[in-house]
């Protein structure tokens, strides 16, 4: 007969560990990848195709979250006070419809920001080939593909 030279429960932890950390992973290269995007988009001028945001709110609106299961683990809001409202309650109704599985929700929570964006100035469209080039870089680089 053999005897074990390990505790029963030794795999499933060492098969834990390697989950959690693969988990932590995503979740750093999608914090990453939020984060880039929204700073690129809030900074983009109109010469670069942005548009003049005179009161501050449109640009202020644009943030994303970071979600695992339907519960935020980080968001990323700046700005003015209804910019930040408008895309906090933009982003926790996504998320809610997206109760499964870990996400990132970027978003311009201003209901006119598909309007400006109508008219040819970016709001946030133009970062999209930005953000999938950097996330499958990330995940080449990670050892997530």
């Amino acid at each position: 007969m053999l005897t074990p030279m390990f505790a029963p429960n030794s795999f499933a932890d060492r098969i834990d560990r390697f989950i959690n950390q693969k988990l932590y992973k995503m979740i750093e290269v999608l914090n990453y990848v939020g984060e880039t995007f929204v700073t690129e988009e809030r900074n983009k001028r109109p010469e670069e195709g942005s548009y003049h945001d005179d009161t501050g709110n449109l640009r202020s609106s644009v943030g994303y979250l970071v979600g695992l299961d339907g519960k935020p683990l980080n968001v990323d809001l700046k700005g003015t006070s209804e910019g930040r409202s408008a895309a906090k309650e933009v982003l926790e109704e996504v998320l809610r419809e997206n109760r499964t599985g870990l996400v990132l929700i970027v978003c311009a929570g201003m209901g006119y920001g598909a309007a400006v964006e109508a008219k040819g100035y970016d709001v946030l469209s133009g970062g999209i080939p930005n953000a999938k080039m950097l996330l499958a870089e990330l995940r080449i680089k990670t050892g997530l593909q």
